[in-house]
């Protein structure tokens, strides 16, 4: 940061167009004579004001409100001069979307409220006279209603090279962040940009405390075939439902290990041998030695020939997430198939994704409505809640989005997943492809409570 000279000047206190050093000042308050001593920061009744927390204590669903900046201004000169600096303070307080920048010392880093219309408290004419020769005094508070928090620059993290498979890489589908700077959870916009021409139908992003956990199958059941190879699937072959499936009927079993508690949301890769007919898959969850056991809520699965990723549905984990007592026996998830609607088999992978679910992490699927064959850029933005799509460097209509906007938190370690095609848009002749890397960008700005 430039080193600038230290004086009257500070600390910094403008509005201005963006929040960024670089942006254009609307309005320097300094000039305008927000009162202060060039020795003492705070003046009286000057504050950056609070944060406002509503809802009930320990519970979830608290909502920050909005704060309040009560700065003190003071006008002092000719009447023409002040009249004119007072009527800049005016614009600036109604305009509908501004920026309060705020910077205590060349040394310390500058902060940004993002500030809205409204108007500020009567003005005082206790110093002003009808004697136009004399010095008037004007003086008010400028009670600028701002966001709960104050940003600080932008930060970006990456790009990460994350490939489509959720083993035997670098970042496989998924990156460890490095600690988030700030006091609160702030929104990132992360940008997935796949580096080969080829659609990216469902593009997914989580922030998640916990690591995914991988596990691949540990035996199969009546309710699929004898594997057959096909250099598509991760495990080299895929195992086909077969029968009538009139009844819930074992397909595989998966024994996670080193899972840490709580829900887990479950995904796993899969396809059709064609584009009629659907089944029901759920699990079973159980543990070695008793009868105890619950079921997951039953999600319906289309025949599709394409290979994609699917969600699950969520599982308790282990089978009571939330018992206080010592467990050492395995806790299994058994996945079991019905028939809905005559057709064709569904083909199944190994390879079982298990994503936290709890109030800190998220998880965000996008819905296009169109790829052509062009490399595909996503960009997912949790300030603004949009998304958008780039074929090839043309645009495209926006994408649906549904689920929960990414969010870093400085409190936790913070885990991003990423996936191609989680429930894709169904397109033929159009695969999730495990060899395939995706370059993500996180962006975030930090995010502080007291705003200095």
């Amino acid at each position: 940061m430039t080193q600038m000279s230290v004086g009257p000047r500070w600390p910094r206190m403008r509005f201005c167009e963006a929040p960024s050093l670089e942006s254009a000042t609307r309005l320097d308050l300094n000039e305008r004579g927000i009162a202060h001593n060039p020795s003492r920061v705070q003046a009286d009744g000057f504050s950056l004001g609070m944060a406002q927390l509503s809802g009930e204590p320990g519970g979830r669903g608290r909502v920050w409100g909005e704060r309040t900046l009560p700065l003190p201004l003071r006008v002092d000169g000719a009447r023409p001069q002040a009249l004119a600096r007072l009527e800049a303070v005016a614009r600036e307080l109604t305009r509908e979307d501004n920026w309060f920048e705020w910077q205590m010392s060349w040394d310390s880093e500058p902060r940004w409220f993002h500030t809205y219309a409204a108007a500020p408290s009567a003005l005082s004419l206790d110093r002003v006279y009808v004697d136009s020769a004399r010095t008037d005094t004007w003086t008010t508070t400028l009670s600028a209603p701002a966001d709960p928090f104050a940003v600080g620059e932008p930060l970006v993290l990456g790009p990460f090279t994350v490939a489509n498979r959720p083993s035997g890489a670098t970042y496989p589908m998924r990156v460890e962040l490095p600690p988030v700077i700030g006091e609160v959870a702030a929104p990132a916009v992360v940008q997935l940009e796949k580096q080969a021409a080829g659609a990216m139908l469902g593009p997914a992003v989580a922030v998640v405390a916990d690591a995914p956990d991988v596990a691949t199958a540990a035996s199969w059941g009546g309710g699929v075939a004898a594997a057959v190879t096909d250099g598509s699937y991760l495990a080299g072959s895929y195992r086909s439902t077969t029968g009538a499936l009139t009844d819930w009927t074992t397909v595989a079993t998966f024994a996670p290990s080193g899972t840490s508690r709580g829900r887990r949301r479950t995904l796993l890769r899969l396809s059709g041998s064609g584009d009629t007919g659907s089944l029901l898959l759920r699990w079973r969850i159980s543990a070695a030695g008793v009868s105890s056991r619950v079921y997951s809520t039953p999600r319906v699965v289309q025949v599709d020939p394409q290979l994609r990723w699917v969600d699950v549905g969520e599982v308790p984990w282990p089978l009571a997430a939330g018992t206080r007592l010592p467990v050492s026996a395995a806790t299994v998830l058994t996945l079991e198939a019905r028939r809905v609607a005559p057709g064709g088999e569904l083909r199944l992978d190994n390879h079982l994704i298990m994503l936290p679910v709890d109030p800190d992490s998220s998880l965000l699927q996008l819905d296009p409505d169109y790829v052509g064959t062009g490399p595909v850029t996503a960009l997912v933005d949790a300030e603004d809640r949009v998304a958008e799509m780039t074929v090839g460097g043309a645009p495209m209509r926006a994408p649906g989005a549904a689920g929960g906007w990414p969010h870093l938190s400085p409190h936790r370690d913070n885990h991003l997943w990423v996936a191609q095609a989680l429930d894709p848009t169904p397109m033929a002749g159009v695969h999730d492809d495990p060899n395939s890397t995706t370059a993500v960008t996180v962006t975030y700005r930090p995010r502080y409570l007291w705003g200095v």
